[in-house]
């Protein structure tokens, strides 16, 4: 290359058991003229590795197009790997943080049919430099404190990602599925406790509200980005609707 100085560019390559000899790395001293142009007055040695053909070499692969684009060698997916590809968006990241998210789950799937108006102390306690009280609540009248689909829980079933309850219509789906690990609850209460969290580290009460679920986002879910491309390639679908409109509330304590 004309940027290296003459006679100085070397060229490695590794043994392939179908493609023989392939090129996996070049290194060379820079020309001082190319280095001249950047103000760099001292020798420098260039090393390129092809770390994707290391890998196929490595991993036995024959193209490396597939894995340097995936997305046109898409490779089945069970349902335990789509599975493990369904992760909570937002969490706590300090403990009582967790608890706290444990915590506002008990009480709401212990008062979720209380009639509104009507609020109940989940969690009191310190987050970081902050005394505070948590509360789950609604503030509507004749409103039940959480929705239906609370108590709902994410299976991939056949491909397909759902949100289902435990009814007689999606026993199939759980008996056959595999079970994320993952509530509607659990998850809008993760959610909640992390912008609890976040607030309180500012010295601030905040107020968090899921109303109804259109999109893994309105419930706190992620889908890594090549479950969802396998899931749409192969005309499934991600289906996690449904009421949930829980209702947190932190209060900083003086």
């Amino acid at each position: 290359s004309k940027y290296y100085m003459p006679d100085t560019q070397t060229e490695v390559y590794a043994r392939h058991p179908v493609h023989d000899w392939v090129e996996v790395a070049t290194f060379g001293m820079y020309s001082p003229s190319a280095l001249a142009e950047y103000g760099i007055g001292v020798p420098v040695m260039n090393l390129g590795l092809g770390v994707e053909r290391l890998a196929m070499i490595a991993y036995g692969g024959n193209d490396v197009r597939q894995l340097c684009y995936p997305q046109f060698f898409p490779r089945p997916l069970s349902d335990r790997e789509i599975a493990r590809a369904v992760h909570l968006r937002e969490e706590p990241v300090s403990a009582e943080g967790k608890k706290l998210a444990a915590a506002i789950a008990m009480v709401a799937a212990a008062k979720g049919t209380a009639l509104g108006p009507c609020s109940f102390e989940a969690w009191e306690g310190s987050l970081g430099d902050a005394s505070m009280k948590v509360i789950v609540e609604e503030t509507e009248s004749n409103a039940k404190l959480c929705g239906p689909a609370c108590a709902n829980e994410i299976f991939v079933h056949e491909g397909s990602v759902l949100g289902v309850p435990d009814a007689e219509k999606w026993q199939q789906v759980r008996a056959e599925g595999v079970p994320t690990g993952i509530s509607y609850l659990s998850a809008v209460s993760a959610q909640a406790a992390a912008r609890v969290e976040e607030a309180a580290r500012c010295g601030k009460g905040t107020s968090v509200q899921v109303k109804m679920a259109k999109l893994p986002s309105d419930i706190n879910l992620k889908i890594d980005e090549y479950a969802m491309r396998f899931i749409t390639d192969n005309k499934k679908k991600v289906d996690v609707r449904g009421p949930v409109f829980l209702s947190v509330r932190s209060v900083i304590r003086e």
